[in-house]
């Protein structure tokens, strides 16, 4: 499992700082949505998929110190 958690905790990370980047910049620049969806809504999915890595992350940090798989 150790090698599970953090390539998936990587991509969620990376997908959610590009998801909360994208919808900054757009509503920064003035756009109220992008791809269909406000873009407070996408910034708070990216948050969402950024916390959701570091509960991977944790995992991970657990299972390494435990050694029994968690």
């Amino acid at each position: 499992m150790d090698r599970f958690y953090g390539p998936v905790a990587n991509a969620l990370a990376l997908a959610g700082m590009i998801l909360a980047l994208l919808a900054a910049i757009a509503r920064l620049g003035g756009a109220y949505t992008l791809f269909g969806f406000q873009s407070v809504s996408l910034f708070v999915a990216g948050t969402a998929l950024v916390v959701v890595a570091c509960f991977f992350k944790l995992q991970q940090l657990l299972h390494r110190i435990d050694g029994t798989g968690g």
